[in-house]
């Protein structure tokens, strides 16, 4: 299985709970991408795509 890509869409800010505003990565998940596996980064994609849904209760 290939490494999923990052999430990255160029509008890098972070909020008052330092998540991007673009990928809805947390400020360490950013720092370590290049390090993690397949199995890992797709769980941090999980965990952005619940920050996105859930967007109200994160900004």
């Amino acid at each position: 299985m290939e490494a999923p890509a990052s999430p990255c869409i160029s509008l890098c800010r972070l909020n008052d709970k330092a998540i991007c505003e673009g990928c809805y990565r947390t400020v360490e998940e950013i720092q370590s991408w290049s390090y993690l596996d397949s199995e890992q980064r797709m769980a941090v994609l999980s965990l952005c795509s619940d920050r996105a849904s859930n967007k109200q209760s994160i900004g």
